[in-house]
């Protein structure tokens, strides 16, 4: 039996810009939460980036999330990483105290959605975020969200473009292995 859903929300974990989307009623929004070192150690970062996650939560939420990756290049530094991933942990904590199911999507594969390349970049997914979508994010954090929740809206036949690359698109979605048995339950405003 599939469990209805109501909300969708894709989410770009970042310890300074977060880019959340949220799908509620048929409507897709995206907003970025900001935080710096002048808020207090990166605890008190990650309880307030969940913090402001979760009013999004209603009854029947999905969340699609991007992995934290680890190591993306040589800049990259250990502490970094351990962050990132004491991030994606209060995050996926908050959200499955909620009862949110939480799908988690390689970074390759959000931008092999979004654009046929896994090596896109930051402005390629600003770019194909506005161009296929419509939607004018305000930076690559909102369109990685965007994305994510997009994966999901066309996972579940609510696509926000079915005209572009939807074979590839189908394939991408096909490697996410963990999918609920869900049924998007859309409630448009007239």
């Amino acid at each position: 039996m599939n469990r209805p859903v109501t909300t969708v929300l894709g989410i770009d974990a970042s310890l300074t810009a977060t880019g959340l989307a949220a799908w509620r009623d048929g409507r897709i929004s995206t907003t970025t939460i900001r935080t710096g070192p002048e808020m207090g150690d990166n605890r008190v970062r990650r309880h307030y980036i969940a913090a402001h996650i979760t009013p999004m939560v209603t009854r029947n939420t999905l969340a699609i999330k991007e992995a934290a990756v680890l190591y993306k290049g040589p800049k990259r530094q250990g502490g970094n990483a351990l962050e990132l991933a004491a991030l994606a942990g209060v995050i996926e904590e908050a959200l499955y105290v909620r009862g949110v199911r939480i799908v988690v999507v390689q970074p390759t594969q959000v931008k092999q959605f979004a654009t046929g390349s896994g090596t896109a970049d930051k402005d390629d997914m600003v770019a194909a975020a506005r161009e296929q979508l419509g939607v004018q994010v305000a930076n690559d954090n909102e369109a990685d969200g965007l994305w994510l929740a997009a994966m999901g809206l066309h996972r579940y036949g609510q696509p926000l473009d079915p005209h572009r690359i939807a074979a590839l698109r189908a394939r991408v979605l096909a490697k996410v292995t963990d999918w609920p048995d869900f049924a998007l339950e859309a409630h448009p405003h007239e």
